[in-house]
């Protein structure tokens, strides 16, 4: 694992070109895939092939292959010279803590942002997973606004059950009310009545009031943002 002063070259066909962010399961770089001629991610984990960051590209995988568009893809995982790496899609534009922090985004758009990451919450709920660690930091958006969830360090599929625990499914659901408040918060604007609501019953999930599904968040965010 290259030190924090030191830059890897090249590994199994990729050239590293930067060195995006380091975290307790590893570290993270832009690199130029050579034969397509494309850039990727590639996170070289810390933990070994049983770790964290290795559940996380195995449940990128799943996702991948169940062709989830609002996720970063999977390309591929390997080891060289007894380092395991993953490959996963290269997102060019910023998450979005930073465009808030920037204030270079409104709250207009942040409701449509997460009104599409809601939903996209709910298609992996469906499909077995959960999140749990649904953040602005793990959300990247495109160029083109398309946002893409990264941060699968913490997520669960669930393989054993017919659905996912309606506890996991409530802890997604409490963060999505969480970002609500909070973009309203970072971009210091009041937080308008409706979307107060929406981040309360996101807030009681778990209970009779609250929301039960992340797809239910999605509907009331897609109105709202209609202006409905």
């Amino acid at each position: 694992m290259p030190g924090p002063n030191s830059f890897p070259r090249s590994i199994d066909g990729y050239d590293f070109l930067v060195e995006l962010g380091r975290g307790t399961s590893g570290v993270v770089y832009k690199a130029r895939n050579i034969a397509l001629r494309r850039a990727d991610v590639l996170k070289m984990p810390t933990d070994g092939p049983t770790g964290r960051a290795l559940r996380e590209a195995r449940i990128l995988a799943y996702l991948t292959g169940n062709y989830e568009p609002n996720v970063v893809a999977l390309y591929a995982v390997g080891e060289s010279n007894g380092q395991v790496y993953f490959a996963r899609e290269f997102v060019d534009g910023a998450d979005l803590a930073s465009r808030l922090r920037a204030r270079s985004i409104e709250l207009s758009e942040v409701v449509g942002v997460l009104a599409v990451v809601s939903r996209a919450v709910h298609r992996i709920h469906q499909e077995q997973v959960v999140h749990l660690n649904l953040e602005a930091s793990n959300v990247l958006l495109a160029k083109d606004g398309t946002p893409k969830l990264i941060g699968f360090g913490r997520a669960r599929l669930n393989e054993t059950g017919p659905a996912v625990p309606p506890r996991s499914v409530a802890i997604d659901i409490h963060a999505l009310g969480r970002m609500i408040a909070d973009a309203a918060n970072e971009l210091g604007e009041p937080l308008p009545e409706v979307l107060e609501a929406i981040s309360m019953k996101c807030e009681a999930a778990g209970t009779d009031w609250g929301y039960t599904t992340a797809g239910e968040v999605a509907f009331a965010l897609e109105r709202y943002h209609r202006g409905e």
